[in-house]
């Protein structure tokens, strides 16, 4: 995807899909997206649907006030085997 791509898609997934703020995102080899928040919600994003339930809920490690919170995402080179993020 095309720099103006990526940020049409965070615009609309702030816009429509009640996203927060973003904080990372990652793509996995068969296309799913995840897409992290700041308070340490972990979305996934399959066929253009956000699935509406956190695929990771990382809300009660994160300390998400002023500048902290989630603050990166990676997903296993393994994940399609794995399942690990």
């Amino acid at each position: 995807m095309k720099t103006r791509d990526w940020i049409l898609f965070f615009a609309v997934y702030i816009l429509l899909c009640g996203g927060t703020f973003i904080a990372a995102f990652a793509i996995s080899a068969d296309g799913l997206i995840l897409v992290g928040e700041k308070g340490g919600a972990v979305f996934a994003i399959e066929n253009g649907v956000k699935d509406p339930s956190p695929f990771i809920d990382l809300r009660a490690e994160v300390l998400s006030n002023g500048d902290r919170g989630l603050t990166g995402l990676a997903i296993d080179p393994n994940f399609l085997e794995n399942g690990y993020v």
